[in-house]
């Protein structure tokens, strides 16, 4: 009796396992180096240096939003400001300029000048929810976040 061989799909599955694994052995030292410096400013509430000011609350916001402090750290609190912050100069540097464009055109999009970082809690969740699905197949802005 032949054993039975796999499928294209259990395959593709561990083809897919196999590239993942490859990626995250690469990719994890980055990512760790990364957060070590981004936890270093975090402490000392350095300043940022792929980022302009006001860029980096407009992103800061946008990441409290995602992750919103409750019982537990939010994203102020465990410093992902800083990790961002880093990443667009190190190991994500290809972001940096769509994640700016992108912050230019989130802020065009508000009436009067406002920036996102400026705006009440809840009308950021109403811009965040309302403004950043473009379309499908279309990368949403706060994916790159």
């Amino acid at each position: 009796m032949k054993p039975n061989p796999a499928s294209r799909r259990e395959f593709l599955g561990h083809a897919g396992s196999m590239a993942a694994g490859g990626w995250l052995s690469l990719t994890l030292p980055l990512i760790y180096a990364t957060a070590q410096t981004a936890c270093s400013k975090s402490e000392q509430d350095a300043g940022f240096t792929n980022l302009e000011r006001l860029d980096a609350m407009d992103i800061k916001a946008i990441a409290e939003q995602i992750l919103p402090a409750n019982d537990t750290a939010g994203a102020s609190q465990a410093g992902v400001i800083w990790f961002i912050d880093e990443a667009l100069g190190g190991f994500r540097q290809a972001w940096a300029d769509p994640v700016k464009a992108g912050l230019r055109q989130l802020n065009n999009s508000l009436q009067d000048g406002a920036r996102f970082a400026e705006l009440p809690w809840a009308e950021q969740t109403n811009v965040r929810l309302g403004r950043f699905r473009w379309g499908a197949g279309q990368e949403t802005f706060h994916c790159r976040i």
